[in-house]
């Protein structure tokens, strides 16, 4: 028992091949949903024209920022994880206010790559987008990992997990639509790591007996277990002061540092630094700057 097994902790790195990017590319991933949080422009298009780290637009349904008809260029990016644009294809893009893609080449999703999923991530990112507040977009993704395909399920998962504004809304109806998908080997540890960070009592009981019964459950409880007994003791502790003393502490063990960081969180209702980047462990140099990101309730940047 203890912290994510080293393959579990590998998953919010494990990256889906983009045609023509370069081997090197390495970077977290971010959901389709943060991207169109972060996009200026979001929309269905097709390509008209372009090549390595290059391309023409016209696109066929603005979902945010764009019209339809309107020809997009992304910027070139000059990294290793270009995108190739190939003429005809359709995509769903998302743009960031300086012309680049948002998330790199994450940003630019071909539909063939999902074939039976792009019209329903499109359609759920419009209700998404068109959210009043965060409650609306809680029962958006809500709906999205209780009724959607595999793809588009994950993304709301992994969205929702790092999002501590809408984490600390969930009831315990919502809480038992993450629990149904421990039993789904693609969705167990992202599912385990949401509750995890939540600490609920009633949740904890219910993932146990999940464990008990399934193979999948099991093996994402083992990798949180520590973790979720940690959140559990901190559950109460709303004070960021105290909890930012236990993130410095180098002489407490990294479960309860990652539970008093996760709280924090909550308590401010914010994200201090990427859930997927601190939930497996840190270098101890980083752990201070998480300390007073916690103190002062401001987002600590690479």
């Amino acid at each position: 028992m203890g912290l994510l097994p080293p393959l579990l902790l590998l998953i919010p790195f494990l990256l889906v091949r983009a045609p023509g990017r370069a081997e090197a590319c390495s970077k977290f991933h971010e959901s389709i949903f943060e991207l169109a949080h972060s996009a200026s422009r979001v929309a269905v298009a097709r390509v008209e024209n372009g090549g390595f780290g290059f391309g023409t637009l016209r696109v066929l349904r603005g979902l945010k920022g764009v019209a339809k008809g309107k020809l997009l260029t992304p910027g070139k990016a000059n990294t290793s994880c270009g995108v190739r644009y190939n003429k005809g294809r359709r995509v769903l893009v998302f743009v960031t206010k300086k012309g680049w893609l948002a998330g790199s080449y994450e940003g630019l999703i071909e539909a063939k790559d999902h074939k039976g999923e792009f019209k329903d991530a499109t359609k759920t990112l419009l209700v998404f987008l068109r959210a009043r507040g965060p409650a609306d977009q809680l029962k958006v993704l809500r709906n999205a990992i209780e009724t959607s395909g595999d793809w588009v399920r994950y993304e709301a998962l992994y969205f929702l997990q790092g999002s501590p504004d809408l984490l600390r809304l969930m009831t315990d109806a919502d809480l038992q639509v993450i629990e149904a998908n421990l039993h789904r080997a693609r969705h167990a540890t992202t599912a385990a790591q949401l509750l995890a960070r939540l600490g609920n009592e009633q949740s904890l009981i219910r993932v146990k007996k999940a464990a008990a019964s399934s193979r999948e459950a099991a093996q994402a409880y083992q990798g949180v277990e520590k973790l979720f007994a940690s959140s559990l003791a901190l559950r109460q502790l709303t004070d960021t002061d105290k909890l930012a003393t236990m993130v410095g502490d180098a002489s407490i063990p990294i479960h309860t540092r990652i539970a008093a960081l996760s709280r924090c969180e909550l308590s401010h209702g914010k994200s201090l630094f990427r859930f997927a980047g601190y939930v497996g462990g840190l270098a101890e140099h980083v752990w201070p700057k998480l300390a007073l990101a916690c103190r002062r309730g401001k987002p600590h940047r690479w």
